[in-house]
């Protein structure tokens, strides 16, 4: 018997929402570090804040949409070579429900880890100039960072094993 889909269905919608989480906030800590400390999302703001949202939506729906078009041509090659699937029933076949995870829920997980890593690395590299930011500010920004990005991780790896292991 195959793992069990509804664990690794709810890992994945949680997966989305701390994924999303850890990228939001990367993206606060960016605006916040170039000196804007309030927005108000759908209202008026900064154009530098509006530049920021509007680069990551760019960057954010084109590595989704990338990553569901390699979802959804891994799903249909795997169907024709009969390569692995996420969540095989006991015969191997696949459900629907993995086509889900490879277009939709795991290719938003994607995106929202891929371009929270790129805003870490824009805030990384603008602390080498500009004002130096108050040591309580680094910390709890480091310290923040470093653990909604470790469960995420952990929820990732959990999901990849739960989601291609045979239990029982």
């Amino acid at each position: 018997m195959f793992a069990s889909k509804w664990p690794v269905l709810a890992g994945s919608l949680a997966l989305i929402l701390v994924a999303a989480k850890a990228h939001g906030r990367q993206l606060r800590l960016e605006r916040e570090r170039a000196g804007y400390w309030d927005a108000v999302f759908g209202g008026e703001n900064p154009e530098w804040v509006e530049a920021l949202w509007r680069r990551e939506r760019i960057l954010f729906w084109s590595a989704a949409a990338g990553a569901a078009l390699i979802g959804l041509a891994y799903a249909w090659a795997a169907s024709r070579h009969l390569w692995p699937m996420p969540l095989p029933d006991q015969d191997g076949i696949p459900p629907p429900w993995a086509l889900l995870l490879l277009a939709a829920a795991w290719p938003f997980a994607f995106a929202f880890i891929l371009t929270g890593l790129a805003s870490i690395a824009r805030l990384a590299a603008s602390l080498g100039s500009g004002p130096t930011p108050s040591q309580t500010w680094l910390r709890n920004a480091w310290v923040g960072t470093a653990g909604w990005w470790a469960l995420t991780l952990a929820l990732a790896l959990w999901i990849g094993f739960a989601s291609s292991r045979k239990s029982g």
